[in-house]
């Protein structure tokens, strides 16, 4: 019946949105634990001098899962330190 298919319809796009939220925490999951990761090998400050030329990268885009976001630079272009 109509009301039987519109159960189970509900029912699928149910299904697929927990089936998108899982996959949405579970990749937040792996960045914290990569970045804990990342973290704990690489400890210490990072000094730049005069005339190095650095790329600042662009953490807002880590954030959101836009697919957008893969198409936008993450990195700058390079720049110069002038002073510290």
């Amino acid at each position: 019946t109509q009301h039987d298919i519109a159960t189970q319809m509900a029912y699928i796009n149910q299904q697929r949105l927990d089936g998108a939220s899982h996959a949405a925490l579970h990749e937040i999951e792996q960045k914290v634990a990569f970045d804990r990761k990342v973290l704990r090998t690489n400890a210490g400050e990072v000094v730049f001098t005069e005339d190095q030329l650095v790329q600042v990268y662009n953490n807002s885009l880590d954030t959101t899962l836009s697919t957008t976001r893969k198409l936008l630079p993450q990195w700058s272009a390079p720049r110069r330190i002038v002073q510290r």
